[in-house]
C-alpha cells in the first residue's frame, strides 16, 4: 500500500486511468419498460368500435384510462437455441397517453404523452407528474440529452422541437425547425466531438417512410438538413455504442447507418428487411384482438380487423442493448429480437421468431425504453460519492479530506474501490467520471481547464489533515 500526498496529486494526474470491460454474453437477459397507445382510443367506423382508430384518420377519439399504458417484462434471449422467451407483463403505470418513453437519471420514467404533455412516472407506485409543453408542441418520441439534464421531444413529424427541464417542468422551450421537419433527434458521440450543438434526427410518419439528417442546435431556430432521403426505416433512432453505428426502425426496416466514417455525411451499412415477416403478422394479429382484447365493445368485423392489421404492421421505436443484440416494437404488439454478435451486422443476424412468427408481447405495444445509453436505466453512478447524482467538486473534496487515511477512522464514501484505504483508486473513480450526472442546481460545474482546482482543494485536505501544502 502506497501513501501519496495530496501536494503530489499533479504528478499522478498525468498517468492514464485503465478500465476493464465486460466480456459479451451469449445469453441474453432483458428488462423492457414499454407504452402502449390504449389510451388514445377508440372511434366510430360505421357500426364497428375499434379500439384503435386507422392511423390517418384521426377524429373522434375516447379516451380510456382504466387500461395500464405503461408496463414492463422480463426478456431471456437463449443464443444456444436461438429463442426468445417473454415473461408476464408488469403493470407499471396509466398516464392519459403514452408514447415515447425513457429513464431519467434518477430512475423515474419518462414518457411522452402523444398530445402537449411530457409524463415523469415512478416506477414504484405508478404515480405521475405532468409538465405542459408551450402551444404548438406535441410530445411523441423522446430523446435524453448527453447533459442528462433535459429531454427533447417533437410530434411526428413536426416543425417543433420542445426542451424540457428534467427539474420538471421548470424550464421548457419550443423550438422552430427550419428546413426538413423532425420526428425523433439522436446523438452520437463522432458528430458531438465535431461539433456538440449537432445531432442526427428522423423524419417520417407513423408509416416509418422518411429522412435521415443532421440537426443544427445551434440557435433559437433549429435547422434540419436531411442526408438520406425516403428511407423505409428512417422513424426511430438508437446509437449502437458496440459497432460505433446509428440504428434506424420504421416500416419495415432495420437501416443501420456508418457515422464514424464521415458523420457529416452518413451511408447506410447494412439493411435488414423484414416485409415477410411482418407481412405474416395480419391473420395473428385478428386473432389476437379478438381472444384478447379488453374492450367489451368490440364487434368481430374481420375487414376492419384486417385494415387495422394492415395499418399496424410497422415498426416503431427500436432499442439496443451494446452488446449487438437489438429489440423493436410492432405496433400489432409483436417484438422483433436480433442478435448480430456474430458479425455486428443487423442484415445478418439472427432474427427470434415463435412458430415461424415475430414473438407477441402486447396489444397495442408501441414504444420501447433505450436498453443502453443516453435514457437506459440508470446505474449507480461512479464517483457520486455524496449520492446527488452528480460528480464533481464535493465528491472530490470527500476523497481529499480523507486522504491516506485508512477506513475507519477515515469516511466511508471516501473509499469507492472498497479497499479500506483513501487513495489513488478513489481519487481515479472520482476524476474519471468527472461532470458526469445531472448538476444539482441549474448551473453546471465547469470541467476544471487546469489542475489548479485539484491543487488548491488539495491544499484544504492538507490543512484538515494538519499537513503543509
Amino acid at each position: 500500500m502506497s501513501y501519496l500526498h495530496p501536494s503530489r496529486l499533479l504528478c499522478v494526474l498525468s498517468v492514464p486511468l485503465l478500465f476493464s470491460s465486460t466480456a459479451i454474453a451469449d445469453d441474453v437477459s432483458i428488462d423492457l419498460s414499454y407504452t402502449r397507445f390504449i389510451n388514445r382510443l377508440s372511434e366510430n367506423v360505421g357500426t364497428v368500435t375499434v379500439p384503435f382508430p386507422p392511423f390517418g384518420s384521426g377524429s373522434g377519439f375516447i379516451v380510456d384510462q382504466t387500461v395500464p399504458n405503461v408496463r414492463s417484462v422480463a426478456l431471456d434471449w437463449n443464443d444456444a437455441t436461438d429463442t426468445l422467451t417473454i415473461g408476464t407483463p408488469s403493470d407499471i403505470a396509466t398516464t392519459p397517453g403514452a408514447d415515447g418513453i425513457l429513464y431519467a437519471p434518477d430512475g423515474d420514467l419518462l414518457i411522452g404523452g402523444q398530445t402537449t404533455e411530457v409524463h415523469k412516472v415512478d416506477p414504484s407506485d405508478g404515480s405521475f407528474i405532468t409538465a405542459a409543453l408551450p402551444a404548438g408542441s406535441e410530445s411523441f418520441h423522446l430523446a435524453m440529452d448527453p447533459g442528462l439534464a433535459k429531454v427533447w421531444t417533437s410530434d411526428q413529424p413536426d416543425g417543433q422541437i420542445a426542451e424540457v427541464s428534467l427539474n420538471f417542468g421548470s424550464t421548457i422551450v419550443s423550438h422552430p425547425v427550419n428546413g426538413d421537419t423532425v420526428t425523433q433527434i439522436g446523438f452520437a458521440p463522432q458528430l458531438t466531438a465535431l461539433n456538440p450543438d449537432l445531432a442526427y434526427y428522423t423524419n417520417s410518419d407513423r408509416d416509418g417512410v422518411g429522412n435521415f439528417g443532421i440537426l443544427d442546435m445551434s440557435s433559437g431556430t433549429f435547422v434540419a438538413t436531411p442526408k438520406l432521403i425516403g428511407q423505409a426505416g428512417a422513424h426511430s433512432y438508437a446509437y449502437d455504442s458496440a459497432t460505433g453505428d446509428v440504428i434506424l426502425f420504421g416500416d419495415n426496416r432495420i437501416l443501420q447507418i456508418d457515422v464514424t466514417t464521415d458523420p457529416l455525411n452518413p451511408t447506410i451499412k447494412s439493411t435488414r428487411d423484414l416485409t415477410a415477416e411482418l407481412s405474416a403478422l395480419t391473420n395473428e394479429l385478428i386473432l389476437d384482438i379478438q381472444v384478447t382484447s379488453p374492450f367489451s365493445t368490440l364487434q368481430q368485423d374481420v375487414e376492419v380487423a384486417s385494415l387495422i392489421g394492415l395499418e399496424l404492421r410497422v415498426m416503431d421505436q427500436g432499442s439496443v442493448d451494446g452488446n449487438k443484440h437489438l429489440v423493436a416494437a410492432v405496433n400489432s404488439g409483436h417484438l422483433v429480437f436480433i442478435d448480430y454478435s456474430a458479425t455486428g451486422l443487423v442484415a445478418s443476424g439472427t432474427l427470434a421468431l415463435d412458430g415461424g412468427l415475430l414473438p407477441f408481447l402486447d396489444l397495442y405495444l408501441d414504444d420501447i425504453v433505450p436498453l443502453s445509453g443516453f435514457g437506459s436505466i440508470p446505474v449507480s453512478l461512479e464517483g457520486d460519492l455524496n449520492g446527488d447524482g452528480f460528480v464533481g467538486i464535493d465528491d472530490l473534496g470527500i476523497v481529499l479530506a480523507n486522504w491516506n487515511q485508512n477506513v475507519p477512522p477515515g469516511d466511508p464514501l471516501a473509499d469507492p474501490s472498497g479497499d479500506g484505504f483513501v487513495g489513488i483508486d478513489d481519487l481515479g473513480e472520482v476524476l474519471g467520471n468527472w461532470n458526469a450526472g445531472t448538476p444539482p442546481s441549474q448551473n453546471a460545474v465547469p470541467e476544471p481547464a487546469s489542475m489548479t482546482l485539484l491543487i488548491a482543494a488539495a491544499c484544504v485536505a492538507s490543512r484538515r489533515n494538519r499537513q503543509v501544502c
